[in-house]
């Protein structure tokens, strides 16, 4: 696995009170698609009390676990101790982009961010969300504090978060009250799933790699997210007409990351949910058996948390 810019999950083999508790695809316990739950704590005996949702017909449930009994978990997640709330605004405050092309995460449920130019200006509004430490959405080494803003967008007002590190007071906010936004809950922010291009961009729109970049557009030397021991993709010949297919061994929706997203591809091309391209399958058919199914599904998981180092010896 490459770096981590920032200190992420752990991953161990012995319970830790308050860490996850995950059971992969192979287990007997929690169906092929894996499971999740939370040790509540370790008693004398070595056994570990474990709470979760969707193991019994109840919404949660809380159950032992014994060592090398059925039921004990592949292995256990610790998440990090997140830094104390930021105190860097407060609600009112005026403050401005300072990168270009800076993704502004809307309200509502599956949205797609709007990137906004370098120097638009944003209010931050009082939210419960406001100066907590999250990971970056899509990344599992990414931490940012998040702040709950209002923007002025084609002459509306949007609601949503920005990360602090890429912000900077703009002075005292003397202008009137702004409406009144939304609790963060619903479900509809007003603004349509796929925004239209926003030609008032002084520059083209950054791809997802150049979410490696520093301020400067520069590389940063302190920050590797290639979760590949390989520099170079994979090749596949295509049986058919002998094309050569470049791919990264579980990089399914080819986003440069292996991580659930992949797996989820895959598991929905092994129900014929949804069908993958041949770059696609090549990806997803990670212990090179011919067929995409739950087994490639299992190793793609098990990769993404680093259980496992490689496909190459799968």
């Amino acid at each position: 696995m490459g770096g981590i810019c920032k200190p992420g999950s752990r991953v161990l083999d012995e319970p830790e009170a308050g860490a996850i508790a995950f059971w992969d695809g192979s287990a007997s316990f929690g169906g092929s698609l894996g499971h999740v739950g939370v040790v509540e704590a370790i008693k004398d005996d070595g056994s570990i009390l474990i709470s979760d949702s969707s193991s019994s017909r109840s919404a949660y449930n809380v159950f032992t676990a014994d060592p090398g009994g059925r039921i004990w978990p592949t292995a256990f997640i610790v998440v990090p101790e997140a830094p104390e709330r930021s105190k860097e605004f407060n609600p009112g405050d005026k403050v401005q982009t300072t990168p270009g092309n800076l993704n502004f995460r809307l309200e509502g449920l599956n949205q797609s961010p709007e990137l906004l130019s370098q120097g638009t200006e944003a209010r931050i509004e009082e939210h419960s969300s406001n100066g907590l430490y999250a990971s970056r959405p899509g990344s599992i080494d990414d931490y940012y504090h998040w702040w709950y803003a209002a923007v002025e967008l084609d002459g509306e007002l949007e609601f949503g978060w920005l990360a602090e590190d890429y912000l900077e007071t703009a002075g005292e906010d003397t202008s009137d009250e702004v409406p009144e936004p939304g609790n963060g809950d619903q479900e509809e922010s007003g603004k349509d799933g796929d925004p239209d291009e926003d030609t008032s961009l002084d520059e083209e729109p950054e791809d997802e790699e150049k979410d490696d970049l520093n301020d400067n557009g520069e590389a940063d030397p302190d920050c590797d997210t290639d979760t590949d021991t390989d520099s170079e993709p994979d090749n596949h010949e295509d049986p058919d007409d002998g094309e050569v297919l470049d791919y990264k061994p579980g990089d399914v929706n080819g986003d440069g990351v292996v991580d659930v997203r992949d797996a989820v591809l895959s598991m929905q091309n092994a129900l014929k949910i949804k069908q993958l391209d041949e770059v696609g399958l090549a990806a997803a058919d990670v212990n090179n058996d011919g067929e995409v199914d739950v087994r490639d599904v299992v190793l793609i998981i098990r990769y993404a948390l680093e259980i496992i180092p490689s496909f190459e010896e799968m």
